[in-house]
């Protein structure tokens, strides 16, 4: 396909990169890791957060260039790694996804023609504009004889972007993926090692998970099955807000807590009601935390309360081995916002 560099989604279905950085640059500040296979286990190697001033990204844009690049520096100088070879995450409101049925004999020039005039044909961009990126997702459950296969479109400036970032930290992009499926790469790396909350394996797939992801802007509700995704929405519910009542401190921060805590309860609430009311499930076995704010004192308490379903961070580094020069508390503090880099990291060992 155009360019590869640039957008190679396909990369997330076959060939091995190690080692790789996963970097995800995020509206509340970028996060660097880096993962090694330590026997049959994984270590975390590297690891290294940076925070961003607010606005410096907005609606999937980059809006200070050079505060942003500077605060990678500074990440990748702190997380200690040698290694510049990296896998980035286009945000998911930046990329075009959709799931196409083809015939399973087309060859690979075939499907490529093919592509390319779907997405003329659908896509409400010039394919000059965009580049273009598919995987064969497997046999299709509905159309005897065709295969299920994933479509991906993103505008290169906003590629472009992430490649200036990339150029002016002196770091080589190898895979660029996207944000939500790097933090459901992580998720299903998660939910392998976790059946389930005392569920067995096969009960375990039988039943939805939610993963609940906090932002400063947005939040994102995903469910999955087993390791199926079966349902993703974005809701305009974030903790920015939040965030400053507590940098000004005009109010007890336990008030401040209280009503963060009320309100995202409630946000909440209306997605997974949302969620209940758009598809044929009707219950939730454990609902992932994950993202800005979720340490807040009493939130998983109340959200277990009002839903009625048990509630636990998602960490991403459960079951990992972590190496002696990483500080293990602020790894744990910090896991639940590491959902897309380590999804990332893990490209490394993608075959």
């Amino acid at each position: 396909m155009e360019n590869p560099l640039a957008f190679h989604f396909s990369r997330l279905f076959g060939s091995r990169h190690a080692p790789l950085l996963g970097i995800d640059i995020g509206a509340s500040g970028i996060r660097v890791i880096e993962l090694a296979q330590s026997g049959k286990r994984v270590q975390v190697e590297h690891y290294a957060s940076e925070a961003l001033p607010h606005g410096a990204l907005r609606d999937d844009s980059i809006l200070q260039f050079d505060q942003v690049s500077e605060a990678l520096r500074r990440a990748l100088k702190k997380s200690g790694s040698r290694c510049r070879n990296a896998a980035l995450a286009l945000p998911s409101g930046s990329v075009i996804s959709k799931t196409l049925s083809m015939p399973a004999n087309l060859s690979e020039a075939e499907l490529d023609v093919q592509i390319e005039v779907e997405a003329s044909q659908s896509l409400p961009f010039t394919l000059d504009e965009i580049s273009l990126d598919y995987g064969v997702i497997g046999p299709s459950a509905m159309t005897p004889d065709a295969n299920e296969i994933l479509l991906v479109a993103a505008r290169k400036d906003k590629i472009n972007e992430r490649l200036a970032l990339a150029e002016a930290a002196g770091i080589k992009p190898l895979v660029m993926d996207i944000e939500a499926h790097a933090a459901r790469a992580a998720m299903s790396n998660l939910l392998a090692r976790d059946t389930g909350h005392g569920l067995t394996d096969k009960q375990a797939e039988a039943h939805a998970v939610a993963l609940i992801q906090i932002g400063s802007e947005a939040s994102s509700l995903t469910v999955l099955q087993g390791q199926r995704m079966v349902y993703e929405r974005e809701h305009a519910f974030g903790s920015h807000k939040f965030e400053q009542e507590l940098a000004r401190a005009s109010t007890p921060a336990q008030a401040i807590h209280d009503s963060f805590n009320e309100v995202a309860t409630q946000e909440l609430g209306r997605a997974l009601q949302l969620f209940f009311s758009s598809t044929a499930h009707d219950s939730i076995t454990h609902i992932y935390l994950a993202g800005n704010s979720v340490h807040t004192p009493g939130l998983l308490a109340l959200l277990a309360q009002r839903t009625e379903t048990s509630v636990s961070l998602a960490d991403p580094f459960s079951g990992m081995h972590i190496s002696t020069h990483i500080n293990d508390l602020q790894l744990k503090i910090d896991a639940p916002s590491c959902l897309v880099a380590c999804g990332l990291a893990m490209r490394s060992f993608a075959q």
